[in-house]
């Protein structure tokens, strides 16, 4: 269930957060994503072309040693093997190679001039990633990256630690911090905030209606994003097709803004080709608005393999919803609109019914018929109409 994945993903990831440069980190726990909303996408210099990234592992006198986590040790081998074999490659086929990313591993680990427990116990975020940019600058160029992550042992399980997330990361800046997690699902993840965006959640709803107005957003809730919980550290993942718009990937042209009732075709968005119509988006209110895509990366999901993946972005910077189109508020596994059936919004005065599906993999398509108006259709159905 949800509670589980959130759960999870808490062991995994963690909040984000664009500071000024003089801005103080807070001195409690975190108990959430820690975001700034901000109006309009990021600027496409920022998101497009190729991306430095230094990689700077460091420890602490007591907590020596390369960092590490259980008997996986991150020594430069390693993490630059995951760098150039996971995380580059994923970049690349997301983007459909609008960014690339070149990793740097640090050769050295560097000895933090604070403990370990003075970082944790005072939530000193910014003193250890500065005092790591420091102690690095002896050996590289570090203003000159793009992007700086620094990877350490886990802090958490230090008697009153106030670091206690997976990953944690800047939104739209460059630096990010690798609590003693350096896998595909937390740096791609803490990578995809340094880029811009926030997270992918999901609409939680109680009472059976997919697009109930007492739904909350639940953090971490998409399964299937990178920017959600990927407790599964599956490399299948992809950013869905507003975060791809958002950053530049997935170009204007290749979104259909359905204004007029209709059947439209709908290509994959989470293939390496990038070609075709890779979004559907409509008005849903005065914030949020219906993104409709095909994923199919996940092969042994029936439901993506053969239905419609429905998520609700924003006007403004923040996280995407899934809707759970068919068991609404019990299972996410089924969470696409299938072949035949129909979402229907009284609010939004709109219905989606996924028509019918085609093409070859990794080329799949669906057709989509999106009416504008329900005129006295039932409130909400997901049955074959």
């Amino acid at each position: 269930g949800s509670e589980a994945r959130l759960e999870a993903a808490e062991r995994g990831l963690g909040p984000v957060l664009r500071p000024t440069p003089d801005e103080a980190w807070p001195t409690a726990a975190p108990t959430g994503p820690l975001e700034i909303p901000v109006e309009g996408a990021p600027a496409t210099a920022w998101t497009v072309g190729h991306k430095s990234v230094l990689v700077i592992r460091v420890d602490f006198s007591d907590l020596p040693g390369e960092p590490r986590r259980g008997s996986t040790i991150y020594t430069a081998a390693y993490a630059q093997n995951l760098a150039d074999t996971q995380i580059s490659p994923f970049y690349a086929q997301s983007s459909f190679g609008q960014t690339s990313l070149t990793h740097t591993v640090t050769t050295q680990v560097y000895r933090l001039p604070q403990t370990a427990t003075f970082y944790a116990t005072g939530g000193a975020n910014t003193q250890l990633h500065a005092a790591a940019r420091a102690a690095a600058a002896a050996n590289y160029t570090v203003d000159g990256y793009d992007r700086i992550l620094v990877v350490f042992s886990s802090l958490s399980g230090i008697s009153g630690s106030l670091i206690t997330y997976g990953g944690l990361a800047q939104v739209g800046a460059k630096n990010g911090w690798i609590n003693g997690a350096f896998d595909f699902r937390v740096v791609a993840h803490e990578l995809g905030h340094t880029y811009g965006l926030r997270h992918a959640n999901l609409w939680q709803v109680g009472d059976g209606n997919a697009v109930s107005a007492t739904g909350a957003s639940t953090e971490y809730g998409d399964d299937y994003d990178t920017m959600g919980a990927n407790y599964a550290n599956d490399r299948r993942t992809d950013f869905n097709p507003w975060f791809k718009n958002r950053l530049g990937w997935a170009a204007d042209s290749q979104v259909q803004t359905v204004t007029t009732s209709g059947i439209y075709r709908l290509d994959r968005f989470d293939n390496s080709t990038g070609t075709g119509t890779l979004g559907l988006t409509f008005t849903r209110d005065s914030t949020r608005n219906y993104w409709v895509g095909v994923r199919r990366n996940f092969t042994t999901n029936a439901s993506l393999q053969h239905g419609a993946y429905v998520i609700w972005g924003y006007n403004t910077s923040q996280a995407s919803n899934l809707i759970d189109t068919t068991t609404p508020g019990s299972s996410v596994a089924d969470a696409a609109l299938a072949v035949g059936s129909t979402l229907l919004d009284a609010t939004g005065n709109v219905s989606i019914r996924t028509v019918a599906e085609g093409g070859a993999p990794p080329n799949e398509y669906l057709d989509v018929q999106v009416t504008m108006g329900l005129n006295g259709l039932p409130v909400f159905s997901t049955q074959p109409q």
